[in-house]
């Protein structure tokens, strides 16, 4: 906890810190990779590549420092998108895979094929996300804490019958 604190208290040292390194591959790369003339000298290269290392250490902390300093509080809708995760990874594998194939027939192009692939999946998500969280019987298959508490019958009839539905699957898989 202390590291963080230490960080946060030097987050723009450690922005600019991190921007001057970015600049300089990003000049290397230009001047020197991009240029079929330019071979750089061995220790230009040696440079170069500790410097790519440097810009993805900092980049690292930076990102994490100014989450640490500015995402480190309480939100009403934290609990809500934590239970959100796992169905949204869960869905979004599907509907990626879907929208893709039925996008692939108007051959949209490099820019909008991607973004309304993008725009789909994300409001996908949410739509299922909020479809799963609304059903009683979705909600642990998709790894969603059950809305109410159930008495112990209730809840050993469930389980056991998961238990049966996932037993054949298990045999398939092992033998």
């Amino acid at each position: 906890n202390r590291l963080w604190q230490g960080l946060a208290k030097k987050s723009t040292l450690l922005l600019i810190s991190y921007l001057v390194c970015l600049f300089m591959m990003l000049v290397y790369y230009h001047l020197v990779v991009l240029d079929p003339d330019q071979k750089g000298h061995d220790i230009l290269q040696l440079f170069a590549l500790f410097n790519y290392s440097l810009v993805k250490i900092l980049g690292l902390f930076t990102l994490l420092t100014f989450a640490y300093k500015y995402l480190n509080h309480q939100c009403k809708y934290l609990s809500t998108l934590n239970d959100s995760v796992y169905p949204m990874y869960i869905l979004h594998q599907s509907i990626i895979v879907v929208s893709a194939y039925l996008l692939e027939p108007y051959c949209l192009g490099g820019l909008y094929e991607p973004l309304l692939l993008v725009l789909l999946t994300v409001s996908g998500c949410i739509l299922g996300t909020e479809i799963i969280r609304r059903s009683v019987f979705l909600r642990p298959l998709f790894g969603m804490k059950l809305a109410k508490n159930y008495s112990v019958t209730l809840t050993f009839i469930g389980y056991g019958a998961a238990f049966l539905l996932v037993i054949p699957l298990a045999v398939e898989i092992l033998f």
